[in-house]
């Protein structure tokens, strides 16, 4: 199912302009996701709002490791490497496919986003994780399974987080730590 699902969405390829929008989605656009996180960084650090920076930025490393483990234990190669078939629409080294890089990190800051800081631009930013994911297979790097292991990696290592920031000692310490902030998140 996961080969033949690639094989559907990499297969509507053809269109020059549709074909132009997913390079783009597929490689450019995870900077603009870098910067919106960057801005929505600086404004929580102008309003000292540390202990949400922090969140994020365990969030983020959680889930990284999180895609570092699954990769050692689920070795997979690019499809293009593996289908002859398959249309590459950017040039990818071949390698290590499963979870996708760009996806983790798209769904990784969406979810974190969401979680702690903006139910809106958490929001925006979850559409636009979701097209860098499609886009990711429909250029012909990624099977579906590599994208949905990602968003399932970020959601899980922000819910940690997350759930970790709201009980126990994390949520003391945060307290203890940034009481101003502890209260207002």
């Amino acid at each position: 199912m996961n080969t033949d699902l690639l094989l559907e969405i990499n297969g509507w390829s053809g269109n020059s302009v549709v074909d132009e929008v997913m390079k783009f989605a597929a490689g450019t656009m995870i900077y603009g996701v870098f910067v919106v996180l960057a801005v929505l960084c600086v404004l929580q650090l102008m309003a000292r709002r540390l202990d949400r920076l922090i969140l994020i930025g365990t969030s983020l490393v959680l889930a990284l490791a999180l895609g570092r483990g699954a990769a050692e234990l689920f070795p997979n190669e690019r499809p293009f490497t593996e289908h002859p078939e398959v249309k590459q629409l950017v040039h990818h080294e071949p390698g290590q496919s499963f979870p996708s890089d760009h996806s983790l990190a798209a769904f990784g800051i969406a979810f974190a986003v969401l979680a702690f800081l903006s139910v809106r631009w958490g929001a925006a930013l979850l559409a636009v994780a979701a097209l860098v994911g499609f886009s990711r297979i429909y250029v012909g790097v990624h099977y579906p399974a590599d994208i949905v292991g990602a968003a399932a990696f970020a959601g899980i290592a922000v819910g940690a987080v997350a759930l970790a920031a709201r009980s126990g000692p994390v949520a003391r310490l945060l307290a203890t730590r940034f009481p101003v902030d502890a209260r207002a998140a």
